[in-house]
C-alpha cells in the first residue's frame, strides 16, 4: 500500500509489461506518473493509470499503447499535462475532452489522429484554453487549413508544434498575436501564402521559427525591424527572395536552414559574421554570389552545404573544426593556398570551374572518406602520397569514395591508390590518364565495387590481378586502348554474378553484369 506516494517515476527502465499492481496499491495521493521511454505493448485503455481521476500529470509517451484514445481522458479532470506522444495510437480524440479544464501541456505527436485540424481545435477545452502552455500535435497525419479565428484562445501558448502533417492553405494572423510563444514548428506541411509583418510584429518571445518544408513566402519591408532574436531558424524551401533578407541581421542564431528559399543577392559581410559561430551552415539551393569570406578559417561550423550558388574566385582557408563541406554546382576558380581541415571527412567541389593540378596537401587529408572534384578544369597527375618526402612516413588514407572524372588530369594510373585499402568507388573516366592498369589493384584495392576508367588513354591487357575484385560490381573500361584477351579468371568477379534466370531458378549458366570495354580491342569469350 502505498497512500502517501505523490510521484511515480518509470522513465526508461526497460519494461515490458504495464505495472498493473499498482491498481491494487492505494495510490490516493499520487499526482504524478511517467512511465515513459519503455516497451510497453497493450491495448491503451483500460489501463490502471485511468482510475487515478486525481493525477495532475501523466506520461506514458514513446511506448507501444495501441487502439483509440480513450473516453477515460474525459475524467481526468485534474489533469494538468498529458503526454501520449510516440505510441500507436488511433482516431480522434474524445470530445470529452472538453471536461479538462485545468489543462496546461497537451502532446500527441506522432500517433495515427487522421483527421481535421479544425475539427481536433473544436474538441479542446474552452475552459482552458487561456491556460495551455504546450500543444504538441506532430507527425498525427492532420489534414486541412488551420482555422482562422482562434486569436484569444491560446492567450497562454509559449510552444506550438503541427509539424510532419498534411495542413494547407495560408498561416492564419492569430499566430502573430500568441505574445508569450517561444517555438513554432510548421515543418513539412503543404502551407503556403504569405508572411508578414502582421504574422511577425507580436512575437517578442520567440526563439525557434521552423517553417521549412512549406511553400511559405515571407515577405516583409526592408526596414522592418524584428521584436525577437531568434536562435533557432528553419526556412528551408520558403520563398526568402530574391533579395537578401536584412531582418536576419538581427538574429542570434544556433541553427540556420535557409537552403532552396530563392535569394539571388551578394551575401553580405555582416551575414558571414553572424554565421561565424553556427555549428552547421547550410544554404544550398539558392543563387547566393560573392567570394567566399577571407575569415571562413576562423568560423566553428563542422558542416558546410552551400552547394548550387553562384559562389566565385578561389576556396579560402578551411576551419579547423570542418568535417563535412559541399560547395558543389557553383563557380569556384582554385583550391586554396593552404587548405585547413585536418579532420575533414566529406568534400564535395563537383561541378566548378577549378583549375590547376591537385596540391599535395591532400596527402595530409587522413580522415577524409569522401572526396569529389569531378567536373573542374584540373590538370596534371595526382599527388604521390605513397610517403611523406620529408619523413619518409608511409601515408594511409581513408578515403572510401573517389570521384575525379571530367578533368584534364593525366599521367599513369595514380600510385596514391595503393594506400587507400578502403576505397570502394573509383571514377577517373573522361580524362587523360594513360599507361597500363597496374597488377596491385586487385590486391591493393580489395573493397573496391565500382570502377569507371571509360574515355582515357589506357593501353596494353587487362592485368590478372584485376580479377581478384571479388567484390566489384561495376567495371567500365570503355573507350580506352585496350587490347588483348580476356582473362579466364573474370568469373572470378562474384560481384557481378546472376545465376538465376528470369523465373527465379539456378539455370547452371553464369552471366557478367555492369561490365563494359566498348571501343577496345578486346578478344575472346567472357
Amino acid at each position: 500500500m502505498l497512500p502517501s506516494l505523490k510521484v511515480l517515476l518509470l522513465v526508461g527502465c526497460g519494461l515490458n509489461n504495464s505495472p498493473d499492481f499498482l491498481l491494487h496499491s492505494n495510490l490516493t495521493s499520487i499526482e504524478t506518473i511517467d512511465i515513459s521511454w519503455n516497451h510497453l505493448q497493450k491495448s491503451i485503455a483500460p489501463n490502471w493509470f485511468w482510475d487515478l481521476t486525481n493525477l495532475k500529470q501523466l506520461d506514458i509517451s514513446y511506448n507501444k499503447f495501441s487502439g483509440p484514445f480513450p473516453n477515460e481522458i474525459g475524467n481526468m479532470t485534474s489533469m494538468k499535462q498529458l503526454h501520449l506522444s510516440n505510441n500507436n495510437l488511433v482516431g480522434m480524440i474524445p470530445s470529452n475532452l472538453k471536461n479538462l479544464c485545468n489543462l496546461e501541456e497537451l502532446h500527441l505527436s506522432s500517433n495515427n489522429i487522421n483527421g481535421s485540424i479544425t475539427e481536433i481545435f473544436q474538441r479542446f477545452p474552452t475552459c482552458s484554453l487561456n491556460k495551455l502552455a504546450a500543444l504538441a500535435l506532430s507527425d498525427t497525419d492532420l489534414a486541412g487549413s488551420l482555422p482562422t479565428n482562434l486569436q484569444e484562445s491560446f492567450s497562454n501558448l509559449t510552444f506550438l508544434d503541427l509539424s510532419e502533417n498534411k495542413l494547407t492553405g495560408p498561416v492564419p494572423l492569430w499566430i502573430g498575436e500568441l505574445t508569450k510563444l517561444t517555438s513554432l514548428d510548421l515543418t513539412n506541411n503543404n502551407l503556403d501564402g504569405v508572411l508578414h509583418e502582421g504574422h511577425l510584429s507580436g512575437l517578442p518571445s520567440l526563439e525557434n521559427l521552423l517553417l521549412s518544408g512549406n511553400s511559405i513566402a515571407i515577405i516583409v519591408n526592408s526596414t522592418w525591424f524584428p521584436p525577437f532574436s531568434l536562435t533557432v531558424i528553419k526556412l528551408r524551401s520558403c520563398i526568402l527572395g530574391p533579395r537578401f533578407p536584412l531582418w536576419l541581421r538581427w538574429q542570434k542564431p544556433l541553427e540556420l536552414d535557409i537552403s532552396n528559399t530563392g535569394i539571388s543577392d551578394m551575401v553580405p559581410d555582416w551575414f558571414w559574421i553572424m554565421v561565424s559561430l553556427l555549428d552547421e551552415i547550410n544554404m544550398p539551393q539558392n543563387q547566393l554570389s560573392g567570394f567566399l569570406p577571407s575569415t571562413m578559417e576562423h568560423m566553428r561550423a563542422y558542416r558546410i552545404d552551400l552547394s548550387s550558388n553562384q559562389f566565385s574566385g578561389p576556396m579560402p582557408k578551411l576551419p579547423v573544426n570542418l568535417t563535412y563541406l559541399d560547395l558543389s554546382r557553383n563557380k569556384l576558380s582554385g583550391l586554396p593556398i593552404e587548405f585547413g581541415a585536418p579532420q575533414l571527412q566529406v568534400l564535395i567541389l563537383f561541378g566548378n570551374s577549378i583549375s590547376g593540378s591537385i596540391p599535395s596537401y591532400f596527402c595530409e587529408l587522413g580522415s577524409i572518406s569522401v572526396l569529389d572534384l569531378s567536373e573542374n578544369k584540373l590538370t596534371g597527375p595526382l599527388p604521390n602520397c605513397l610517403h611523406d618526402e620529408s619523413t619518409t612516413k608511409k601515408t594511409t588514407l581513408s578515403i572510401r569514395n573517389l570521384y575525379l572524372r571530367n578533368n584534364n588530369l593525366s599521367g599513369d594510373f595514380p600510385l596514391l591508390l595503393q594506400n587507400c585499402q578502403e576505397l570502394i568507388f573509383l571514377d577517373l573516366a573522361y580524362n587523360q590518364f594513360s599507361g597500363t592498369l597496374p597488377s596491385w589493384i586487385g590486391e591493393k584495392l580489395p573493397s573496391l565495387a565500382f570502377l569507371r576508367l571509360r574515355s582515357n588513354m589506357f593501353h596494353g591487357h587487362i592485368p590478372v590481378g584485376l580479377t581478384k575484385l571479388a567484390d566489384l560490381q561495376y567495371l567500365d573500361l570503355s573507350n580506352n586502348n585496350i587490347s588483348g584477351g580476356i582473362p579466364k579468371s573474370i568469373v572470378n568477379f562474384t560481384g557481378m554474378i546472376q545465376r538465376r534466370d528470369k523465373y527465379g531458378k539456378y539455370d547452371g549458366t553464369v552471366i557478367l553484369h555492369k561490365w563494359r570495354a566498348r571501343g577496345d580491342l578486346l578478344a575472346g569469350p567472357v
